[in-house]
């Protein structure tokens, strides 16, 4: 008797679960977080500065595919940790090799300031832009793309995939 009373409390728990389930996703759809979405657009920024200026890495001068090891990946001109406002600009984002990264990161004074290899492998007056704008955002940090709404950065990822593939998302 116990046994069967339980077992329908279970049944009605569970046909209550399913269309709670139902009854969420028409109401909230796939929630999408802020952090996965901003890696995956600055993945889309190296990628799409690879497909405009080949599969070289910009700081070595290598093919990154011939070093599988290694791989490719986006890399800041400016760091993002210095400038968190300028993590989504286009300008700021190039495909490069994982050494790059890694030697950017224990060597900064190396590429950084008047006299490091930023300057010499992109050139005064693109580093001169980037550090102006990087200026502006500290000054005023909502015209950074940093700060868009999350539907925009949805509206931005989805605009550079179709750049880079070719062909839109199943969600655009």
């Amino acid at each position: 008797m116990q046994k069967k009373i339980f077992d329908a409390c279970v049944a009605a728990a569970k046909e209550r679960k399913a269309k709670r389930k139902v009854k969420a996703k028409v109401l909230w759809g796939k929630t999408i977080k802020i952090g996965p979405l901003n890696r995956e657009i600055v993945t889309l920024l190296g990628l799409r500065d690879k497909k405009l200026n080949g599969p070289l890495c910009r700081i070595h001068e290598k093919d990154v595919s011939a070093i599988s090891h290694y791989g490719g990946l986006a890399y800041h001109i400016l760091s993002q940790g210095e400038y968190p406002l300028m993590r989504l600009v286009p300008e700021n984002v190039v495909w490069a090799c994982r050494g790059a990264n890694i030697d950017e990161r224990f060597h900064r004074a190396r590429y950084a300031g008047k006299f490091g290899k930023h300057r010499l492998i992109f050139g005064e007056e693109k580093m001169d832009r980037l550090e102006i704008m990087a200026r502006d955002f500290e000054r005023n940090p909502m015209l950074s793309p940093s700060k868009l709404s999350k539907k925009e950065k949805i509206s931005m990822r989805d605009k550079l995939w179709t750049e880079v593939h070719g062909f839109a998302t199943e969600a655009a």
